[in-house]
């Protein structure tokens, strides 16, 4: 079984990434930046852990077309 990655190793991750492109990751205008980017994805990818049955209640199966 794979271990998630906790949010402070996530924002950690993206702070090495900003240091990449940017050279200083904690000039102002970046030092909130990967706490914002993990936000950001944690509502964007949110739909993984729905499940679609709960949303979708019919599907194309069990109705007759």
């Amino acid at each position: 079984m794979i271990d998630m990655v906790t949010k402070t190793e996530a924002e950690n991750a993206v702070k090495i990434l900003l240091e990449y492109l940017e050279g200083d990751a904690q000039r102002e205008g970046l030092q909130k930046t990967p706490q914002r980017v993990i936000e950001s994805w944690d509502e964007i990818f949110s739909g993984y852990s729905t499940d679609s049955e709960e949303l979708l209640p019919i599907s194309y199966q069990t109705r007759k077309f």
